[in-house]
């Protein structure tokens, strides 16, 4: 449904140039009509880009709440554990040898393994925070080029449709921030390569070729 919505969104943008006669044959210039420049710029850029901040918003306010609780339940356990990293297994390790004369106590026994299984449930939280925090941070990074790469076109094209030719910046620099807008797709895979272990691993993969036998 939301995949066919943005289909018929994009035929609706691009198709109705196509219907235009074309004053130079062999040629495929940009409409200036003034209501297609209005229309295509708001439902290719302004309309998407303020849903995406508004999402954006959104996941960052609930991520800093989630993360404020997380806080807060960590500073109501006292007594604290110190354990420099997280430990994978509750209760391991965690009996007394008992000497002579010496009974293991139980009480101390339970009392233990449920601050060890507190330490392992802070610990996997922290680290379910941690790769919230970064999902933000890459989708933050993801969006602003986004933004700055095709802000700058569809701000002069829609600008040069209201005001006419006293508004229009040079036809350089048009192609410049028109292309400028393209190299927004090539920098996707660099972004998710640099914020993402995965990905790095994967293009390794990718770019060492296939592994051999015995290797």
């Amino acid at each position: 449904g939301m995949i066919g919505a943005v289909w018929a969104a994009a035929a609706l943008v691009a198709l109705p140039p196509l219907f235009k006669a074309r004053p130079r044959a062999g040629e495929c210039a940009l409409s200036d009509d003034t209501w297609y420049v209005l229309a295509s710029c708001a439902a290719s850029f302004f309309a998407p880009c303020l849903i995406m901040v508004t999402v954006y918003c959104r996941i960052y306010q609930v991520t800093a709440r989630r993360h404020a609780a997380v806080l807060a339940a960590r500073g109501s356990l006292r007594p604290r554990p110190l354990h420099p990293t997280c430990p994978t297994e509750p209760g391991n390790g965690a009996r007394e040898p008992a000497g002579p004369g010496k009974r293991p106590s139980m009480v101390a026994s339970g009392r233990r393994r449920r601050s060890q299984h507190q330490s392992v449930s802070l610990c996997r939280q922290r680290l379910v925070r941690a790769r919230e925090r970064r999902f933000t941070v890459v989708l933050a990074v993801v969006m602003g080029a986004f933004v700055l790469c095709w802000f700058p076109f569809f701000f002069t094209y829609s600008l040069g449709a209201v005001c006419g030719d006293g508004c229009r910046v040079s036809k350089p620099l048009f192609n410049f921030f028109f292309w400028i807008g393209y190299c927004n797709s090539s920098l996707n895979p660099l972004i998710y390569t640099v914020f993402n272990r995965d990905f790095r691993a994967a293009f390794r993969r990718l770019l060492a070729g296939p592994a051999r036998p015995g290797t």
